[in-house]
């Protein structure tokens, strides 16, 4: 099974979801973002969901596993 993985922002709209940021479907991913809250939803059998910040000028390493 394929995993999708989306880059979503944290904060809702008034429709009470998310702001998609980024969507792929590859086991790796390099997505420049700007600072701010996010949050990676991995699409597994469970659909775990991983909060993460991004700080300006700074990377960040997120891992996902099922």
């Amino acid at each position: 099974m394929r995993t999708q993985l989306r880059i979503l922002a944290t904060e809702r709209d008034i429709n009470d979801e998310r702001k998609r940021v980024s969507v792929t479907y590859d086991a790796a991913v390099n997505v420049a973002l700007g600072a701010g809250d996010n949050v990676a939803v991995a699409t597994y059998a469970d659909g775990q969901k991983k909060p993460f910040s991004v700080a300006a000028g700074k990377r960040q390493t997120l891992e996902i596993k099922p």
